[in-house]
């Protein structure tokens, strides 16, 4: 370079792992990252959406029988989640999930009216298998939104363990409250995916009595409303004075929330709510023809805030 004179280096190396890794070790960590799925921090609020399972009646051939129900079910799981997510457009702080099971999940084979034997397109065991299998599948789309999720239930009439006709063992021997065991039971094995989740499931009692968001909860599954009048309202108030003159745990309650019925009835009176979910099932050829008696298929979800009670609807 003209007069001067600059003296240029150069390396030359070859890189090595000083220990290969292991095949075995990479290929597990290969399906971690297949595997692993974060779920994302979801806010906290101060509200609470609830769901109202009522009176499937799995195994029952009308309007449809057992497919019809399986289809409706499968809509309800899709339109709850868009319905969560549109509350949430609209400013609702949700973060907590209530599931109430209120019963008659399974339509039964035997015992309840006539005919029932005969029109039964499911035999017991298939009416149970379904029953927990539309559970487990809820759980799975629904427990990932929430913070929290909480699920109870009832036994019903339809579900439980009779002869010739009347239950004879106990309250808490029912189909309605076999197949929340059985879902608690998988829940239970997937701890890491379900540990916000948890279950309020009765020994040997008609009703489940909670507190969500400072409002006392009372559900049950309505057929124990034996007097006071020709409706589902009549009935529930009936029933609810004489807990509150037994001074019973239903006593002093914000809400009561019921199945049974088929049909959709709110009332609010005496400062207390009265909730009487639908059903998804296709209806009932007897009531049409005994009483004509038809109502709409669907499910009641509300929401429950601190001061309030909202958005009920029947999707």
């Amino acid at each position: 370079m003209g007069n001067h004179v600059e003296r240029l280096h150069y390396y030359k190396l070859r890189l090595m792992k000083k220990t290969p890794m292991d095949p075995d070790v990479f290929d597990e960590l290969v399906k971690i990252i297949e595997n692993d799925k974060p779920k994302p921090k979801l806010p906290k609020g101060n509200e609470t959406f609830v769901v109202a399972l009522a009176d499937w009646q799995l195994g029952k051939s009308d309007g449809g029988g057992t497919k019809e129900v399986i289809k409706k079910a499968n809509q309800m799981i899709v339109d709850v989640q868009q319905q969560v997510k549109d509350l949430r457009k609209t400013g609702h702080k949700i973060d907590e999930l209530y599931i109430v099971g209120l019963g008659d999940l399974v339509e039964g084979c035997d015992g309840h009216y006539d005919m029932q034997t005969f029109s039964v397109d499911l035999d017991m065991r298939s009416q149970v298998r379904l029953a927990w299998q539309l559970l487990i599948k809820i759980v799975k789309a629904w427990a990932p939104l929430f913070n929290k999720v909480t699920i109870a239930c009832v036994p019903g009439n339809h579900g439980e363990v009779r002869k010739n006709g009347r239950a004879f063992t106990t309250f808490g021997d029912n189909w309605d409250i076999h197949v929340f065991e059985i879902l608690e039971a998988v829940i239970a094995e997937n701890k890491k995916a379900y540990k916000h989740v948890s279950f309020d499931i009765p020994d040997d009692e008609l009703v489940v009595v909670t507190n969500i968001r400072g409002k006392k909860c009372v559900f049950a599954h309505g057929h124990q409303f034996r007097s006071g009048g020709t409706n589902s309202f009549a009935k529930q108030q009936k029933w609810l004075a004489l807990q509150s003159l037994a001074k019973l745990k239903a006593d002093g309650c914000d809400i009561l929330l019921s199945g049974h019925y088929h049909h959709l009835s709110i009332v609010q009176e005496y400062n207390t709510l009265f909730l009487q979910a639908p059903s998804i099932d296709g209806g009932s050829r007897w009531a049409e023809n005994t009483h004509a008696l038809v109502s709409d298929p669907g499910t009641l979800t509300f929401v429950i805030g601190k001061n309030t009670i909202s958005n009920m609807e029947v999707i």
